[in-house]
């Protein structure tokens, strides 16, 4: 008796993971892809413009 509980938990669990790998799979075609360099240095030079421009700013 408890064999077969065991194997209707591992069947349903098998079965949740199967799902949620589909879901998963779907949710990750769905999400756009961006470059996380780029991105960092585009933040970078952002920052340093900033600094820049801080530095420029008359004084009197």
């Amino acid at each position: 008796m408890q064999r077969e509980i065991d194997w209707q938990r591992a069947t349903l669990l098998r079965k949740r993971l199967e799902a949620t790998a589909e879901q998963l799979t779907l949710r990750r075609d769905a999400i756009p892809v961006i470059d996380g360099q780029s991105r960092k240095e585009e933040d970078e030079g952002g920052s340093q413009e900033a600094v820049k421009e801080t530095h420029e700013s008359p004084a009197k």
